[in-house]
C-alpha cells in the first residue's frame, strides 16, 4: 500500500507487512517479478515520497525519524544506506489513507502533520497581506 511512482516512471516505492513488519520496497515499476523488488528500510517504514528528481527517498521509521535514501544518478543499486534527517512526532501507522507529510520537490522542506501529547497545543496565527501592514508601520 502507500506506492508512489518515481518522477522518471521507472520505480514504484511502497509500503509492505509481508515480512511481519511495515517495510519500505522498491521495484521496477513495469517488472512485477517479486525477484526485482528491494527492500530500502532497515527498521520498518511507512509512507514513501521521491524528491521531485528521482534521486532520495523520503519515509518515517516506526520510531518517529524522517528517513532518507540517497539514489545517485537514479540507481537503486547505487543507494545508499537509509540515514535519519530528525525526529518528528507523528502518529506512525500503515493507513492507507493517512498522510503524515509531504516535502517540497527539493527535499529540503517538510509540511509536518504533528501529533500534540498533554493539550499542550498552543494556537496557530496567520498573517494574511502582511506587506500592506509592514506599509502601515513604516508611515
Amino acid at each position: 500500500m502507500q506506492g508512489r511512482v518515481s518522477p522518471d516512471g521507472r520505480w514504484v516505492s511502497y509500503t509492505s507487512d509481508e515480512s511481519g513488519e511495515w517495510q519500505i520496497y522498491v521495484e521496477p515499476f513495469q517488472s512485477g517479478r517479486p525477484e526485482d523488488r528491494i527492500q530500502v528500510s532497515n527498521t520498518g517504514g511507512t509512507e514513501p515520497r521521491w524528491r521531485r528528481d528521482g534521486r532520495e527517498l523520503f519515509y518515517l521509521s516506526p520510531d518517529g525519524g524522517m528517513m532518507s535514501v540517497e539514489i545517485p544518478g537514479g540507481d537503486l543499486r547505487a543507494r545508499r544506506a537509509a540515514r535519519m534527517l530528525f525526529r518528528v512526532r507523528v502518529q506512525v501507522s500503515a493507513n492507507p489513507y493517512q498522510t503524515n507529510y509531504d516535502l517540497t520537490g527539493d527535499g529540503e522542506r517538510f509540511l509536518v502533520n504533528t501529533a500534540v501529547r498533554d493539550g499542550l497545543s498552543s494556537p496557530i496565527t496567520m498573517l494574511l497581506n502582511w506587506p500592506t501592514l509592514l506599509d502601515q508601520q513604516r508611515q
